[in-house]
């Protein structure tokens, strides 16, 4: 799923909880880290609803404001984090259930962490700047980046054919990893426009934002 999907249900959880309590005008705080802190400013910006499908700019509506007196943020990467790029790449190596790049690459949440346009995040071996779009398609196909490692769109299909699903082999199948990865990009860009867009001017939410030494680290 992707953060949208998770905002949607926290939504769902407000609604639920505020029915249960009895009280429609009762506000909440919440306690978000790290990814989560992203669900919730997307959250109070647009409750419920998915923005980011459309073509016009993310307008914010504050409708999840209403719902909300303060959100305290524990190492949320309000600026992104090549962390979430490293795991798109390399996959998640985890001790019981590793993960390789054929299943992160299915993960709608990672692409919308990524860190947003104009901010600078690459350089070569000399420390010079080098500037790649990571929201281009054509910027992960050069570069060999996730599935599209040498070897990594077959492996991407020998792992969809293992969960059940009749993967394509071939052309085909690479025009829809293509394709999927372009939809995944665009929403994701559409996403950090919608963070950064203004919120209304009534909306009446603390924000309080904690880090630890706030150094530049992948994370």
């Amino acid at each position: 799923k992707d953060i949208v999907d998770s905002a949607i249900r926290l939504g769902d959880a407000v609604e639920k909880l505020k029915l249960a309590m009895g009280n429609p005008d009762i506000k909440f705080d919440l306690l978000a880290h790290s990814q989560r802190g992203l669900v919730a400013r997307y959250y109070a910006k647009y409750g419920a609803q998915d923005v980011l499908e459309g073509e016009l700019p993310p307008i914010p509506t504050g409708s999840g404001a209403g719902n909300l007196n303060k959100v305290i943020l524990l190492g949320t990467p309000n600026q992104g984090t090549l962390e979430a790029l490293k795991i798109l790449h390399q996959g998640l190596k985890k001790v019981f259930r590793p993960m390789p790049p054929a299943v992160t690459f299915t993960m709608p949440a990672l692409y919308e962490m990524l860190p947003p346009e104009g901010i600078p995040s690459f350089a070569d071996l000399n420390g010079d700047p080098i500037t790649l779009d990571l929201y281009d398609p054509e910027t992960w196909i050069e570069n060999k980046l996730s599935v599209f490692a040498n070897g990594g769109q077959e492996e991407f299909r020998r792992e969809i054919r293992a969960a059940g699903s009749d993967a394509e082999s071939g052309a085909e199948s690479d025009v829809q990893i293509r394709a999927f990865l372009t939809r995944m990009l665009r929403r994701a860009q559409r996403f950090q426009d919608a963070l950064a867009a203004p919120a209304p001017v009534a909306q009446d939410v603390a924000f309080h934002a904690f880090g630890s030494d706030c150094i530049p680290t992948l994370k």
